[in-house]
């Protein structure tokens, strides 16, 4: 039997690359969205395509009953979950000052509190690996993305924190890109400035980020680490 991969927020942008390079590899995939239906089902008929199971699943994991249900619907759906991949996450703007609960709390719902939950509802009924997704400015500060970084930062603690508490059953570990698509109001000339800010002149790809992938499924004997795909980014000071 095929393994099973979840993927939250899977329907575009990275999260649907690593659907389907791990479609590719023969996995079957738990596809998560929250608002991008049309893409989802598009992303789901080309991993169809590859002779594997995927099925889409909406939910606003805003909710921690949202996050228990979407793990009751997967496991229903597949029986089980081999790797938990948590790459949903928001980038709402707003320094320390300009902050307001909204803000606030988006950005920690999104990118924090639905990860412990999914995490959570995951190891009590399987085992394997959660893969967390964070960013390379958790080396670094950010004035303008003030609660957002906050977020990543305490998403990376909870890494290692949950790769005590899971182990042997379940290895827990993340990946700490840099940048690799322009997003949301972001242009292309962010990326080329990121780019010239890494030591070695060049901005991160999608392949980098999946071999790393990859090296932390396979590699049974890593738990709580953190992998910076990011050209040395994280190594420059502001």
């Amino acid at each position: 039997m095929n393994k099973i991969i979840l993927i939250t927020g899977a329907a575009k942008r990275l999260g649907k690359y690593l659907a389907l390079d791990f479609a590719k590899e023969g996995y079957d995939i738990a596809l998560h969205y929250n608002s991008s239906r049309k893409e989802a089902l598009e992303t789901q008929k080309i991993i169809q395509s590859e002779n594997v199971k995927c099925q889409i699943f909406e939910s606003d994991l805003q909710s921690i009953e949202n996050c228990q249900k979407l793990i009751t619907d997967v496991e229903e759906y597949f029986g089980k979950i081999d790797i938990l991949i948590n790459n949903s996450s928001v980038f709402i703007e707003g320094n320390f000052c300009n902050t307001s609960e909204n803000i606030f709390d988006e950005n920690f719902n999104v990118n924090y509190k639905s990860v412990f939950f999914l995490s959570q509802f995951f190891a009590k009924n399987n085992t394997g690996n959660i893969i967390n997704l964070l960013d390379t400015y958790i080396a670094r500060r950010s004035k303008r993305f003030f609660t957002y970084l906050n977020s990543k930062k305490s998403l990376e603690i909870l890494t290692k924190d949950m790769a005590l508490e899971l182990a042997p059953k379940i290895r827990v570990n993340a990946i700490a890109p840099g940048a690799f698509l322009p997003a949301y109001e972001f242009a292309e000339e962010y990326i080329s400035k990121r780019e010239k800010n890494a030591p070695l002149d060049c901005y991160t790809k999608m392949e980098d980020i999946m071999i790393s992938m990859r090296f932390l499924i396979e590699n049974k004997f890593l738990t709580g680490q953190i992998i910076y795909v990011d050209g040395g980014e994280h190594l420059m000071t502001l």
